[in-house]
């Protein structure tokens, strides 16, 4: 592995990726992977640096496609049909910036699919459902499933 400090046993499992395959038909397209990883998941997939690694299970590198910070991603407003993340858990999740941008580039009454310990909080976004997740390959580590709305539009959404 090339590049950063990603750790293999942060892998989704297949039981994860499936229930964000199925997920899939209800997002609007293109769908942006932020924190992609390895998953493959997504039209565009960012990460903060490329993650050389062929996953076994998959029999295919499916590494990122952008490299950028999460904090103050490269794309321009109201670009992304939903949105799919998955944060790195040394993440300080008391800081807003993160979901802000997530909320930024989604369009208006857009999803937002996010996978970390914690459901964030912003005023432009609605709950839509949760479930639990474990994680890693022996489930040891959880995880809330959230997918919210971009219920509110933003003036970068329309210029």
């Amino acid at each position: 592995m090339v590049g950063c400090d990603f750790n293999p046993r942060w892998f989704w499992t297949l039981a994860n990726i499936d229930a964000i395959l199925k997920l899939l038909p209800e997002l609007n397209t293109p769908v942006f992977h932020i924190c992609s990883g390895v998953s493959g998941i997504g039209e565009i997939r960012l990460d903060k640096s490329y993650i050389k690694e062929i996953r076994k299970d998959r029999g295919k590198d499916e590494s990122c496609n952008v490299i950028g910070d999460m904090n103050a991603l490269p794309f321009k407003s109201g670009v992304a049909g939903s949105v799919i993340c998955d944060p790195p858990y040394k993440y300080d999740f008391t800081k807003p910036e993160l979901i802000s941008e997530l909320v930024r580039i989604c369009k208006p009454r857009g999803k937002i699919v996010f996978i970390a310990p914690w459901i964030p909080n912003h005023k432009n976004i609605t709950v839509l459902n949760t479930d639990l997740w474990k994680v890693g390959s022996n489930g040891a580590y959880h995880k809330i499933r959230t997918m919210f709305y971009k219920s509110n539009g933003q003036l970068g959404d329309y210029v």
